[in-house]
């Protein structure tokens, strides 16, 4: 498969745990979920103000984390709501990587601000940081 869609550069792509979809993280601020098996792109979320790095899935397959140089993390709700379901923000400067604790509701990430800080989705959040 071959998809165009992104302006810009890919930061970051994941596969989702369970289906057939593929989710893409862009310099053009977009993220973007594809449907490999069908070849197209399924959903755009355009909600980042900035280029985006990273991209990671849920276990569950229901949430998709991205992080952004805006200083953001999003939470999207890919099967309820199709949208960001809640914003992350903490760090100080661009926020370049991001990845679920396997089978918990708790991630982390790790900014430009030299800080990595863990996260709960049930609580929205920060649950301490580390320099």
């Amino acid at each position: 498969m071959s998809g165009e869609g992104h302006q810009d550069w890919i930061g970051g792509v994941a596969f989702h745990p369970h289906a057939h979809y593929l989710a893409t993280a862009s310099g053009d601020g977009c993220v973007k979920v594809w449907d490999y098996a069908n070849t197209k792109c399924q959903t755009t979320y355009t909600e980042h103000g900035q280029p985006v790095w990273k991209v990671d899935w849920h276990h569950s397959g229901d949430f998709l984390i991205s992080c952004s140089m805006d200083h953001s993390i999003k939470l999207w709700d890919i099967v309820n709501t199709k949208a960001s379901r809640f914003t992350f923000r903490g760090h100080v400067d661009s926020v370049n990587s991001i990845q679920w604790r396997p089978y918990t509701n708790v991630f982390v990430s790790g900014s430009g601000d030299k800080t990595v800080s863990l996260w709960d989705i049930r609580t929205n959040k920060n649950g301490g940081g580390c320099v």
